[in-house]
């Protein structure tokens, strides 16, 4: 099984959740839309996180009791948190290092505390009530 993180899809509809093609099967979660910028053109594509088993694995995990598949999706969600938090590292890493140096701080006062906001918001994303199997994350923050 390979799990990938901020997959792109240029599919014209939705992606499925689960998706079988040939002898793989494609589960994938936080499934969204999200606009990018190729050479000053905005186009829409669609962002989500995917686990690519084959057919075999995903038979073996289906015929799991529902404990072992929830213990399955809660370890992607805890691996999905854990990349969202370390995607904001180095910015909070920046901003403390402008705020201890004194620059513009107040400014980055506020853009931390923006961050930290998003990060707090990600790690009470464990007590929605479609938790572990279908979560929705917030939107990082855009404009730092």
């Amino acid at each position: 099984m390979r799990y990938r993180e901020s997959v792109r899809g240029t599919q014209t509809s939705k992606p499925a959740d689960i998706e079988s093609n040939g002898d793989s099967v494609y589960a994938r979660s936080g499934i969204m839309r999200v606009t990018t910028d190729s050479d000053g053109e905005q186009r829409e594509e669609w962002q989500y996180d995917e686990a690519e088993m084959t057919r075999s694995e995903f038979s073996r995990l289906m015929a799991l009791d529902s404990s072992w598949v929830t213990e399955w999706s809660d370890a992607m969600r805890v691996a999905e948190r854990r990349a969202r938090y370390e995607r904001m590292d180095p910015l909070v890493s920046s901003l403390r290092r402008k705020i201890d140096l004194g620059i513009d701080a107040e400014s980055n006062r506020q853009e931390l505390m923006k961050v930290q906001t998003y990060l707090h918001a990600v790690h009470e994303t464990v007590g929605q009530s479609t938790y572990p199997s279908e979560v929705v994350y917030p939107d990082e923050p855009a404009d730092i």
